[in-house]
């Protein structure tokens, strides 16, 4: 069987636009059509702790819509609040992680599409896409949540640092990076060093064979700043964090 896999010349670079409507438009609507199959299928659930955590942000054991929520950051429970403020009838606290794991699968499919890897390879993505599906909308936990959308900001700051041009992937990459560590800032820490390790596999690889050049030295330089700013915001995010506490 043959990988339908593009190969590049020396000296010749993928033109990727993440922005190409029917990407976009493809992706969104296969998760969706995922997210109502597995619905139709399955009753979503979620643990224990995402049960008493969400009474805690509904003001069930207080009185009072709480913003304390032990395993989030404060600023998921302001969130929340305000949006019980005005719709007090909504699950915010399930809902908001339901739309942001569709976001971020929406994403990383469209992301996947612009690789252009044929339709052999994608018959292997298309079930792992169904089974973290499952995962993420019938089996809720903040804790896989989290780790989706860091997950995702990885690939889209990956992905900026190759495309020049297409800065605001590395805005939307670190947006998802920090939603992510406001549902679980240990699934942040957990995840980052196996991210930064496979980059160096890639760049030993890179030094190895003896393609090393000015652009691959700029682009690690430039990986380097973006996940000190990533860290830079994340601390910030828990010193608030504490500082309300």
């Amino acid at each position: 069987m043959k990988w339908n896999v593009p190969i590049l010349k020396q000296g010749e670079k993928q033109n990727i636009c993440l922005l190409k409507k029917n990407n976009v438009s493809c992706a969104l609507v296969e998760n969706l059509i995922i997210f109502l199959a597995l619905n139709a299928l399955f009753k979503a659930c979620i643990k224990s702790d995402d049960y008493f955590t969400a009474q805690i942000a509904y003001g069930a054991f207080s009185g009072h819509y709480d913003v304390h929520l032990v395993y989030n950051n404060v600023i998921l429970g302001y969130i929340i609040m305000g949006l019980l403020k005005i719709f007090p009838k909504v699950a915010w606290y399930t809902v908001l992680q339901v739309v942001s794991c569709y976001l971020a699968l929406s994403t990383m499919t469209c992301l996947w599409k612009t690789k252009n890897y044929g339709k052999q390879i994608y018959y292997i993505f298309f079930p792992v896409l169904i089974f973290f599906s499952y995962e993420l909308y019938i089996k809720i936990t903040f804790t896989k949540t989290a780790g989706c959308l860091v997950v995702c900001g990885l690939l889209l700051l990956y992905e900026a640092l190759e495309q020049k041009k297409n800065i605001w992937l590395f805005f939307v990459g670190v947006a998802f990076v920090e939603l992510g560590y406001i549902y679980r800032n240990s699934v942040f820490y957990s995840i980052l060093p196996f991210f930064i390790a496979l980059y160096v596999v890639k760049l030993f690889r890179v030094f190895r064979q003896e393609r090393a050049s000015k652009e691959t030295l700029a682009r690690s330089l430039k990986l380097c700043f973006a996940l000190g700013a990533v860290l830079l915001m994340s601390n910030g995010l828990q010193l608030l964090n504490e500082r309300v506490y």
